[in-house]
């Protein structure tokens, strides 16, 4: 009896996570999900369930503090409601990341496509927006990304830093700047230096990053 209570809590785990993951990846509030459309998911997974299979997991996922809501009508439809960032939240995340002068346009790319792993398929069809500032240029090195990270890490660590300018023309060229500069950046300084910075080096070592291209 035990044996066979143990197979029947494992098989209730599995519906459950099987239905959080459809739930989160193909519903939203427009774009509920009926009893039979779960029921397909989980036969496309090996699972062979009835309707009553798909109402005792939702009701066990809801005890459980999960937010799946129920829409009612002749056939109750059911989407996830509650998500770490709302579809609004996501859309000035990805514009924040297409209007950043720091951020190549691959790398862009990839964020971007980890956000809409954040909501669902509809909703993330919704950040594919290219929405780029007048006169913003992408640069082509990924470096920067890593060195305005190792920059803002000096910054809360408090260690002085040495830079590198480095000066944009309008087509886009990097040509040398003024030399070398030796401080404590704060944050203000550091959207001004943010474009123009290679590496970073610490008081008490050299911080660089290994990327090359």
């Amino acid at each position: 009896m035990e044996i066979e209570k143990e197979s029947g809590m494992k098989n209730e785990s599995q519906y459950g996570l099987l239905l959080l993951q459809y739930l989160y990846e193909h519903t939203d509030d427009q774009h509920p999900a009926s009893v039979a459309d779960i029921l397909a998911f989980w036969r496309e997974h090996g699972i062979q369930a009835g309707r009553k299979s798909v109402y005792s997991t939702i009701e066990v996922l809801q005890s459980n503090g999960m937010d799946i809501v129920c829409v009612k009508s002749t056939q109750n439809r059911y989407f996830a409601g509650e998500r770490l960032f709302e579809l609004p939240e996501l859309k000035l995340l990805v514009d924040a990341v297409e209007s950043s002068r720091f951020i190549t346009a691959k790398k862009s790319e990839r964020l971007i496509e980890k956000l809409g792993k954040l909501t669902s398929e509809s909703h993330a069809r919704q950040l594919d927006r290219h929405i780029y500032m007048e006169g913003t240029a992408k640069p082509e090195n990924e470096c920067i990304y890593y060195s305005v990270d190792e920059i803002h890490n000096a910054i809360q660590e408090k260690w002085q830093i040495t830079f590198q300018y480095y000066e944009y023309t309008p087509q886009n060229e990097k040509i040398p700047g003024r030399g070398e500069g030796l401080g404590s950046l704060s944050s203000a300084k550091l959207l001004e230096f943010k474009q123009k910075i290679p590496t970073a080096k610490a008081a008490v070592g050299m911080i660089k990053s290994d990327c090359t291209s």
